[in-house]
C-alpha cells in the first residue's frame, strides 16, 4: 500500500502521514531500500523519510534504522549532496547516544560508499574518534577510503581532538594504514601531517613529513613552508 501511494496518489504527503502510526518498521525499510523507488521516485522516498522523522513514534523518528535503509539507494544514484545532508542532520540531532555509529559499527556487511560517506560526515560533525572508529572498521574489511575522506578525518583528528598529543599519534596511525591501504597521499595529506606535527611543537616529524613528500611524487609548497614558519 505504501509503495502505491508513493507511485501513484495525486498527494502521497497527506496519505502517508495518516499512514503513518499503522506502519512498522520492517515495511518502512522494505519501502526506503526499493531499488525501483530509488531509481523513480526517490523525490518522494526522501519526503517520505523525512515523514517517518518528525513522527511521535520514537521506533521510526529516532531509530537510525530507516537512515541506513535508504542511504545506500542515494549513494548508488550519486545523489551524494543529499545522502550527506542526511548524515549531518541525524549525526547532529543523533547526540550523544550516537545510534547511527553503534549500527554502522555493528553491521557486517556494508558498501563503501555508505562507510566513506558515513566516516566523512562524523569527522566533518567534530567526531574525531567516531571518525577514527570507522576507518578501523575499514581498515579490518580491507575497504579503502578515498583521499578526500582520509584528508576529513586527519584534520578533524588534528584540529578538533581534544587531547592533541593523543591526536598526533592517531592521525600518524592514520597516515600510516592508508598507505597499507594503497592510498597515495598528495601534497594537502602531508600538510595536514605537518601542521599536526607543528601544534604538537614537533618540529623534527614536520620535517620528516616534509622530506617524505618526494617518496610520492609530490613536493611542498608555499602553504607548507609558512606552517613550518
Amino acid at each position: 500500500m505504501v509503495t502505491t501511494i508513493l507511485t501513484r496518489h495525486c498527494d502521497p504527503h497527506t496519505a502517508l502521514k495518516h499512514l503513518i502510526q499503522n506502519l512498522t518498521l520492517p515495511t518502512v525499510l522494505s519501502v526506503l531500500s526499493s531499488t525501483q523507488l530509488h531509481r523513480t521516485h526517490s523525490a518522494t522516498l526522501l519526503s517520505f523519510f523525512h515523514i517517518l522523522h518528525h513522527s511521535p513514534h520514537p521506533s521510526l523518528s529516532s531509530s537510525p534504522e530507516p537512515l541506513l535503509a535508504l542511504l545506500p539507494g542515494f549513494l548508488v544514484h550519486r545523489r551524494y549532496s543529499s545522502a550527506r545532508s542526511l548524515l549531518f542532520s541525524f549525526i547532529s540531532s543523533d547526540h550523544p547516544c550516537h545510534s547511527l555509529h553503534q549500527l554502522l559499527l555493528r553491521r557486517p556487511h556494508l558498501l563503501q560508499p555508505l562507510l566513506d560517506t558515513s566516516l566523512s560526515a562524523y569527522a566533518l560533525s567534530d567526531h574525531p574518534d567516531l571518525a577514527f572508529q570507522l576507518f578501523n572498521k575499514m581498515k579490518r574489511l580491507r575497504i579503502k577510503p578515498n583521499l578526500l575522506t582520509c584528508h576529513s578525518l586527519l584534520s578533524s583528528l588534528v584540529r578538533r581532538h581534544r587531547h592533541p598529543f593523543h591526536s598526533i599519534h592517531l592521525s600518524k596511525q592514520v597516515f600510516n594504514d592508508s598507505l597499507n591501504l594503497g592510498i597515495t597521499p598528495n601534497t594537502t595529506t602531508f600538510n595536514i601531517l605537518i601542521y599536526g606535527s607543528c601544534l604538537d611543537n614537533n618540529f623534527n616529524d614536520a620535517l620528516s613529513f616534509m622530506n617524505q613528500m618526494t617518496d610520492f611524487a609530490c613536493s611542498p609548497g608555499n602553504i607548507t613552508y609558512n606552517i613550518i614558519l
